[in-house]
C-alpha cells in the first residue's frame, strides 16, 4: 500500500527527461534510453552495454521520463504520456496536460517510443514480420588477449601467453568458443607448451533451466600430456538470471579420450559436474568462475577437478585486462607426474 502512495511522488521525482531508469529489489539500477515495453521485457539502449533486454517482473520500479505511446489490451487509439512508473503491476501515467492516469499491467498491450502503425488494409500485401523484440539480434562479441602467466606444479615456470573467446547470442541460444595457447622456455626446465580449445552450445529451455553440450582438446606438455579430447551434454539449472549476477549448476556425462606420454590411450565415459557464474560490478568490472568435476564411472576414485576463477576489466574501450587462476586436479596421474599445476595469467586485451 504504501509503494503504490509513494507512486505519484515518484513521477514528479522522475529522472532527466530522455532518461529511464529500472530499479531492481537488490538496489541496483540501468539507465538508458527506452526502446519498447512488451511481452514482460523491457528494453533499453544503454552507452556503456548497447541494448540490454529486462525481465520486468525482476524489478522494484520503472521510471520513464520520455514520450510513449500506451497501446490498450481493448483496442483503440494509444495514450500519449510525457511520463510513467511502472510499479506494483501498474502503470501510472503523466499526460500532457498534468493529469495522471492508472492503467493495469495486463491491460497494456505494449509501450513504444513510436506511434503504433496501423495495419495494412485487406488487399494490400502483408509485410514480412518485423523481428521479435524478445530476439536479440544475432551477434559475436568476445577478446582477444595477449600476457604473460606464471606455472606451478609439475614445472615452475613464466610463460607466454595467447588466447580469445567469441560468444554469439541468438534468442535462446547461445554459442561461446575459447582457445590458447602458452609456451616457457627456462634453463633446467627445458620448453613447455600448453594448447586448449573448447566450444559450447547452451540452449534455454525456460528462465532458469537449460540444455548445454561441449567439446574440448588439449595438450600440456608439462604434464606430459600428449592429448585430452572430451566431448559431453548436460542438463543446467540456474539459481540466479539477474542482468548482473548469474549462478548456474550442472550434470552431465562426458566421454574422454586421453594419452600420457609413456603410456597407452585410454577412454572413459565422465560423470560430469559444474557451478559456474559470473558476477557484474558495474559497467566495467565482471568477475566469471567455474568448477567442474570429471568422475570416471568405471572406478569413481578416479576423478579430475578444474577450476578457475577470471577478472575481466574495462580500461580504455575496446582494450582490456584479464587476469585468470586456473587450478586442474588429477587424483591419479601417471607414475611421475604431479597431481596439482596452477596457473596464474594475467594479460591485455581488445574487446570486439
Amino acid at each position: 500500500m504504501l509503494a503504490l502512495l509513494l507512486v505519484p511522488a515518484v513521477v514528479l521525482a522522475a529522472p532527466p527527461a530522455g532518461i529511464t531508469k529500472a530499479v531492481f529489489e537488490n538496489g541496483d539500477c540501468v539507465s538508458g534510453t527506452l526502446e519498447s515495453v512488451s511481452g514482460g521485457q523491457v528494453r533499453l539502449q544503454t552507452p556503456y552495454a548497447g541494448t540490454v533486454q529486462l525481465a520486468i517482473e525482476q524489478m522494484v520500479r520503472l521510471e520513464v521520463s520520455q514520450t510513449v505511446y500506451v497501446s490498450p489490451a481493448s483496442g483503440g487509439d494509444p495514450i500519449v504520456a510525457d511520463r510513467m512508473v511502472l510499479s506494483d503491476s501498474k502503470a501510472v501515467l503523466v499526460l500532457a496536460d498534468g493529469t495522471q492516469r492508472t492503467l493495469a499491467l495486463d491491460a497494456i498491450a505494449g509501450i513504444f517510443v513510436q506511434p503504433p502503425q496501423p495495419p495494412p488494409p485487406p488487399e494490400a500485401p502483408a509485410a514480412p514480420p518485423a523481428p521479435s523484440k524478445d530476439e536479440p539480434e544475432e551477434e559475436w562479441a568476445g577478446n582477444v588477449v595477449l600476457g604473460i602467466g606464471a606455472l606451478t606444479g609439475n614445472v615452475n615456470q613464466v610463460n607466454w601467453r595467447a588466447g580469445g573467446q567469441a560468444t554469439r547470442q541468438s534468442g535462446r541460444n547461445q554459442y561461446t568458443l575459447n582457445a590458447s595457447w602458452q609456451r616457457s622456455d627456462s634453463e633446467g626446465a627445458g620448453s613447455n607448451t600448453r594448447v586448449y580449445g573448447r566450444g559450447d552450445y547452451r540452449r534455454m529451455g525456460s528462465d532458469r533451466l537449460y540444455y548445454s553440450g561441449f567439446v574440448s582438446g588439449e595438450y600440456d606438455s608439462a604434464e606430459q600430456l600428449e592429448y585430452r579430447l572430451e566431448a559431453g551434454a548436460a542438463l543446467g539449472y540456474r539459481l540466479t538470471a539477474s542482468q548482473w549476477n548469474r549462478l548456474g549448476v550442472e550434470l552431465g556425462l562426458a566421454r574422454t579420450g586421453e594419452r600420457f606420454q609413456g603410456t597407452p590411450g585410454l577412454g572413459k565415459w565422465n560423470l560430469t559436474t559444474a557451478i559456474d557464474g559470473d558476477r557484474k560490478f558495474g559497467s566495467r568490472t565482471q568477475l566469471s568462475g567455474r568448477l567442474a568435476h570429471f568422475a570416471n564411472l568405471a572406478s569413481l576414485s578416479d576423478y579430475r577437478v578444474t577450476a578457475d576463477i577470471t577478472v575481466f576489466r574495462t580500461l580504455v574501450k575496446p582494450y582490456s585486462l584479464t587476469v585468470t587462476l586456473l587450478d586442474q586436479y588429477t587424483n591419479q596421474p601417471p607414475a611421475g607426474i604431479r597431481p596439482n599445476d596452477l596457473r596464474l595469467d594475467i594479460g591485455l586485451g581488445y574487446t570486439f
